[in-house]
């Protein structure tokens, strides 16, 4: 891992089954398991949800992560969206890294792989605050990557496809995924410690050049 990565995680909570990694890490942040960052992470969600309430199918042995950040800043509308932008390039470095594969970013929330039968979705990302008298006060991102070949469709109409799918048979066995996810933690913790530090220039700029082209 890179010097930028090479972080301490945060305290974290590694699960097998939840109903939402979002919802989870909200109820362990009231009960006061986190602070200033934390995790949670789970293979298989029951009520997995997306963007604008949409479903998120969330199958076993998928990688379904959280990440809870603790913040005061200004302007919180206009810094959900450079949190989102932060957590895509955390996305593409980290399985860049730790897969090989290489990403690229469909805007604002989805996780894009080229595959010979054309561009597919490896997964998405949601990021929801509490915001209380103009300021954040807290910010979680949601992470799903479709880790097996995928076996449904989903409603917004790109289609999956896992990493499975895209590796070697061989390659996929040495998979690691806790390594998958440590990389992809501190890669957020990284690059959404930028957005809080008030750096959305590099933000802006290392998002866009990960940017599918434009058909």
């Amino acid at each position: 891992m890179d010097g930028e990565s090479a972080l301490t995680l945060p305290p974290g909570v590694w699960l097998d089954t939840v109903d939402s990694t979002m919802d989870e890490a909200k109820r362990r942040l009231a009960q006061g398991a986190f602070e200033g960052t934390g995790f949670v992470v789970a293979d298989h969600q029951t009520a997995g949800r997306g963007t604008r309430g949409r479903v998120w199918v969330s199958p076993a042995e998928g990688l379904f992560l959280s990440l809870v950040l603790q913040a005061t800043v200004d302007d919180p509308l206009a810094l959900t969206s450079a949190y989102t932008q932060a957590a895509g390039v955390a996305c593409v470095e980290a399985l860049q890294l730790a897969t090989g594969v290489q990403p690229v970013l469909k805007p604002i929330n989805d996780v894009m792989l080229h595959t010979p039968q054309g561009v597919k979705k490896l997964g998405g990302i949601l990021v929801e605050a509490d915001v209380k008298a103009g300021q954040f006060q807290w910010v979680i991102t949601g992470v799903g990557l479709n880790w097996r070949h995928p076996d449904f469709e989903v409603p917004d109409g790109n289609t999956p496809v896992g990493l499975e799918s895209v590796l070697s048979p061989a390659a996929f066995a040495r998979l690691n995924k806790d390594t998958v996810i440590e990389t992809l933690i501190a890669k957020l913790c990284f690059w959404q410690s930028l957005v809080k530090a008030g750096q959305l220039g590099q933000v802006e700029r290392a998002y866009a050049q990960r940017l599918m082209p434009k058909s």
